[in-house]
């Protein structure tokens, strides 16, 4: 029902009444967001539980019009030992960067006997495995998949991106009609 909430408070503007088929309100929100009237999106917004390294959470809370709630070093030990391998590594390398990972680990476990999580934690790389919740209103999301969803962008943010991009344009393709064409050419 995101689609016809968004309509239904954007026609507040326009003293008008909702639209009765789901095709009448696309067509309506598709009017304002070509007519650049994106304001009517943050009535609407979306969840996200997001498994990533710490490097994609960290472009992603960039994103500052969201609630954000991340796993904590300081309180899950579960939060180190696993690491995300980045998708460009050659396969010549990844069994050293795997190595690496093994040698950072055991650097926090040897300060983690000596110190709580919380300190141990500034030797965790930004390999290092997280989860994090992400609620963000559909204009924002719009913004990400334009920056996050792009062949520039770095690429484990933007395998993230991508899925979340086919979940928007699957769910509401009135509001993300214009990443279709993306959604439907898979990754980069």
């Amino acid at each position: 029902e995101a689609e016809r909430h968004i309509e239904l408070c954007g026609r507040e503007a326009y003293g008008s009444s909702p639209s009765e088929s789901l095709e009448d309100v696309r067509n309506w929100i598709r009017k304002r967001l070509e007519g650049w009237e994106h304001d009517v999106l943050e009535h609407s917004s979306a969840t996200f539980h997001v498994v990533c390294s710490r490097v994609v959470s960290h472009e992603l809370v960039r994103h500052r019009l969201a609630a954000i709630t991340q796993r904590s070093q300081r309180f899950t030990e579960t939060a180190i030992g696993s690491y995300i391998l980045p998708p460009e590594v050659k396969s010549e390398d990844i069994d050293e960067w795997v190595a690496d990972y093994g040698k950072a680990q055991a650097i926090y476990d040897k300060w983690r006997a000596k110190y709580p999580r919380q300190t141990a934690r500034y030797h965790s790389p930004n390999g290092t495995l997280t989860s994090i919740m992400f609620t963000w209103n559909f204009r924002e999301i719009r913004h990400i998949l334009e920056q996050r969803w792009d062949k520039k962008a770095q690429p484990e943010t933007f395998e993230v991106a991508a899925l979340i991009g086919r979940m928007c344009v699957g769910n509401w393709p009135g509001v993300f009609y214009d990443f279709a064409e993306r959604a439907e050419l898979g990754t980069r």
